[in-house]
């Protein structure tokens, strides 16, 4: 008996996220536990994604004009951050993730028959913890997602893996943990971040988040990105992945985006001025105690003589 047409063939979690993957691809696919029992298992589609820094980057962002606006108010943000409470301000960037798919598309089959997936994100930076982006939407049906955090600034270079999962979680207390866990800022008006949480993806595919005591069934995979993060004068860059089904139709668009990074050139020049001025104040300063002492001994010595000629 073929398979129905809302099922789709999943694999184990842990192997998709072995595949070797070049930086510039991206992979979509679906993936679950039961591989043993559905033919042709851990077939990824890829598509090719593209980098691309400075104004091309907020232009080629899915919210343009906002990315392009959060870059300019960069002293505002900053001075917002650190009212905030938010430390080391100066040396954090503002990402967002955006995502939409066309659940309508041929190849988009839900490993779940009965309901929409659950969505998340799932991050993998070299060099650091794994984390997951404190945010879920349940019964998700292709609409356009915009996610945006607060993180040190993820250096040139680095290899960056953005894995969308569908959650397998049957309680909601595990999320409720997780959400209430998250500390939320404002970097403008209409831009709310979020801070990532710590977590470690185990052997079995579950999810440990590292500072709760709670873990996250085995998701089923949706798709994932990687790419190395490109060098950008401004502190701006995009990387804009076209998801493809097996005939090389669009079916969806993952991107992530630097929106802001504080200018780092301004702060340099103004930490020198407030060097500058503590300098000279404190020259000023050591110049009257000098003055102030030698006409007292002048007045000493004046007075001295004064009384001495009497």
């Amino acid at each position: 008996m073929p398979p129905s047409p809302f099922t789709f063939r999943i694999a184990p979690f842990v192997l998709l996220l072995a595949l070797p993957l070049h930086p510039s691809e991206c992979c979509f696919g679906q993936a679950g536990r039961a591989v043993q029992n559905l033919p042709n298992a851990g077939k990824a589609l890829k598509a090719i994604v593209t980098l691309v820094t400075g104004a091309a980057a907020a232009k080629g962002f899915a919210i343009a004009d906002e990315a392009h606006s959060t870059w300019k108010a960069k002293d505002e943000i900053l001075e917002n951050l650190r009212r905030q409470g938010l430390q080391d301000a100066d040396k954090k960037a503002i990402y967002s993730i955006f995502f939409t798919l066309d659940s309508d598309a041929s190849c988009v089959r839900w490993a779940d028959i009965f309901n929409d997936p659950d969505i998340f994100v799932y991050l993998q930076i070299e060099g650091e913890d794994d984390y997951v982006f404190p945010s879920i939407t349940y019964e998700y049906a292709g609409q356009p997602l915009l996610m945006s955090f607060v993180h040190r600034e993820i250096p040139s270079g680095r290899r960056v893996l953005v894995h969308i999962l569908d959650d397998d979680t049957w309680s909601d207390s595990i999320w409720n943990s997780i959400l209430s866990s998250r500390i939320d800022y404002r970097a403008t008006a209409s831009m709310p971040c979020k801070t990532l949480v710590s977590a470690r993806a185990e052997l079995n595919g579950r999810l440990q988040i590292l500072d709760r005591t709670v873990v996250i069934d085995a998701p089923d995979y949706i798709t994932t990105a990687q790419f190395l993060v490109p060098e950008s004068p401004d502190g701006r860059w995009l990387m804009s992945g076209n998801l493809a089904d097996e005939k090389g139709r669009k079916v969806g668009q993952l991107q992530f985006m630097q929106v802001w990074r504080p200018d780092r050139e301004a702060i340099k020049k103004n930490e020198q001025a407030v060097g500058d001025a503590i300098g000279d104040k404190d020259k000023a300063r050591r110049q009257l105690i000098f003055w102030s002492v030698f006409g007292l001994v002048a007045l000493a010595v004046t007075a001295r003589l004064f009384f001495s000629n009497k």
